[in-house]
């Protein structure tokens, strides 16, 4: 499942963009965190987190549930891209071992959900941990009142670049070659 068939980062990092767009956002950020990494003397910058925030209508606890299971999608509509559930879990896996997924509630409480590919393997039982109460709190964000949900995807064992400068600039072309009407209307 994990190689699923993305040409590219970019290209799984564009199903997120769509729901974004489905759940009617007027504002998406893409950010990209390096970490310094050793490899004996050498020292390097690699990319360690990727976040995706829209400020879009964000999801109920049953919504939110269900966002990491498979084929449990909002179902096919003229207003939406996607219908069958797979993006978010499928392009996220294709690049990380681990999804996380805030989303905040109406009162103002943020609710969150993950996906780790190591925990679902020492599992006895396959399943999902419900949604609990949890801010997102990572120090190299700062999250805007008007954001509902984020989306980080870390454990970045498939990627097909190593710096967030080149993933940067393959998304400055792509994402803007698909999005281009979207960005064109506002």
């Amino acid at each position: 499942q994990r190689s699923s068939g993305y040409k590219s980062t970019v290209y799984a990092m564009a199903e997120i963009v769509d729901n974004s767009v489905d759940a009617e956002s007027t504002k998406i950020d893409i950010v990209f965190s390096e970490k310094e990494h050793y490899t004996g003397q050498r020292r390097r910058n690699l990319l360690d987190r990727i976040f995706f925030l829209d400020n879009g209508k964000g999801m109920n606890e049953e919504t939110l549930n269900s966002c990491l299971t498979f084929a449990e999608g909002a179902g096919k509509s003229n207003s939406r891209i996607g219908s069958f559930g797979l993006g978010l879990p499928n392009s996220s896996i294709s690049v990380c071992s681990k999804v996380e997924v805030f989303s905040k509630q109406n009162n103002g409480e943020w609710l969150y959900v993950f996906l780790d590919i190591e925990n679902q393997r020492n599992r006895t039982e396959p399943g999902y941990d419900k949604a609990i109460k949890k801010t997102p709190e990572f120090p190299e964000l700062k999250i805007k009142k008007d954001i509902k949900t984020i989306i980080v995807w870390s454990e970045l064992d498939k990627l097909d670049v190593a710096k967030a400068e080149t993933l940067m600039e393959r998304c400055k072309k792509l994402l803007g070659r698909i999005y281009r009407y979207k960005i064109e209307s506002g």
